[in-house]
């Protein structure tokens, strides 16, 4: 996935078609990532196909923790805070990313997994205009 080795159970969305307008899409999959991470834990999500949100439409990607592996038996988020990736508001100009090229990285805040005993995470996809022809992939990256 986008040149890197992943392990199975650390992928969160492998070619994962988003959403239409207004309608949040959660992460195919959930990842336990469990306890302290030292700081050295971050989700990759990539665009598996050109990703374009235009100009005067919105886009976000928010990180939720849990207490379980379904959202239905889970409580999140941590706060009312959110955690986003990429927060875009109507106010802001177009993003263009290409295929295979990164669209964020976003670092699991030790505080969600450590202070409240959450240890599994997923992303929200969330987007004010029809994306459904796009798609993207993101996984748990680890550093040694």
């Amino acid at each position: 996935m986008n040149g890197f080795k992943i392990d199975e159970e650390l992928i969160l969305s492998d070619a994962q078609t988003l959403g239409d307008a207004d309608t949040g899409t959660d992460s195919t999959n959930m990842v336990k990532v469990g306890g302290q991470t030292g700081g050295k834990t971050s989700i990759l999500v990539f665009a598996n196909t050109d990703y374009e949100v235009a100009t005067g439409e919105t886009a976000s990607i928010e990180l939720q923790a849990f207490t379980a592996d379904t959202a239905a038996s889970a409580v999140s988020p941590v706060t009312s805070a959110h955690v986003y990736g990429l927060h875009k508001t109507a106010a802001d100009g177009a993003i263009a990313v290409d295929a295979g090229d990164l669209i964020t990285e976003i670092a699991i805040p030790e505080y969600l997994l450590s202070q409240n005993a959450y240890t599994w995470v997923q992303l929200v996809y969330l987007n004010s205009e029809d994306l459904q022809a796009q798609s993207v992939n993101a996984f748990v990256r680890v550093q040694p």
